[in-house]
């Protein structure tokens, strides 16, 4: 059974080019993916297979998979530059399961329409190259969403910060329709967790309360190697007298109130502290 895709993208990576997809095969959700690899000045082509629940894979030589191929097909001339021009640049149009001793994954191309294939011959990973694969991926995208979103909070309370602090220099928000409330951090974090009740199982809490907790989420960066690039500084300290304090024993001066459109009495200057 063949099924047609929807658009995946191709991402290179020093010696590593890959071109992955989730697509529908046979009633069933699939990740594939083609990729390019050099070990040893020598080429290998790796085509990886994931249900969900395993993960099948075949790692040959580039030129191994040439020669398999011109002598499975005649017709059409395999090489280098056809691999390059499919498996590793553009989406296929349609994949084939077949179920035998293996799983043999056939995808199909059309290059100036002529229909080409390839056939893979997966076998079942070990546990090792599943977490390699997969495992490990994984949960360094969750630690690097998870980053992302702590960063945009603290963002937003910069932002707050800075905003109360224009107030008590007399700027005035004559845009009613612009105005927003104080971002709470805390809410935000439950309000998804009580609209998805429903959704959310244990398993998912179980991953959000080690994402919480400070020292398990550091553990989980030490595990799959994980380094965060991209931290925020710390929020505006509001002093009790209203002024912000960054640690400077300089005392700001009070600015002249006076009217601009919009937000008065300055613009939104962009954060200056981030790289």
């Amino acid at each position: 059974m063949m099924c047609t895709s929807p658009n995946a993208f191709s991402v290179s990576v020093g010696l590593v080019t890959s071109m992955p997809a989730f697509v529908l095969i046979e009633n069933k959700y699939h990740g594939v993916d083609f990729s390019r690899e050099h070990d040893l000045d020598r080429a290998y082509i790796k085509c990886v297979l994931f249900d969900l629940q395993a993960l099948w894979y075949e790692r040959l030589p580039l030129e191994s998979l040439v020669n398999r191929e011109n002598e499975r097909n005649p017709i059409v001339t395999y090489n280098e530059a056809l691999i390059n021009s499919t498996l590793l640049s553009i989406e296929a149009v349609a994949y084939t399961i077949e179920e035998t001793e293996t799983k043999k994954l056939t995808v199909k191309y059309y290059v100036s329409a002529t229909p080409i294939t390839f056939v893979f011959q997966l076998t079942a990973a070990t546990t090792e190259q599943l977490s390699l694969q997969l495992i490990v991926p994984l949960w360094r995208t969750v630690l690097l969403l998870d980053s992302q979103k702590r960063n945009l909070k603290a963002i937003l309370e910069k932002k707050d910060a800075e905003l109360e602090q224009y107030r008590l220099e007399g700027a005035v928000l004559k845009r009613t329709t612009m105005q927003t409330s104080k971002f709470n951090g805390e809410e935000f974090e439950t309000s998804y967790m009580n609209e998805d009740e429903r959704t959310i199982t244990r398993e998912d809490r179980t991953i959000l309360q080690l994402l919480t907790r400070l020292t398990h989420r550091h553990h989980l960066k030490q595990a799959v190697h994980f380094v965060d690039r991209t931290t925020v500084a710390s929020s505006v300290v509001q002093s009790p007298g209203g002024q912000s304090s960054s640690g400077s024993p300089n005392k700001r001066k009070k600015r002249k109130r006076r009217a601009i459109p919009g937000i008065h009495p300055i613009k939104f200057p962009e954060l200056a502290d981030q790289k």
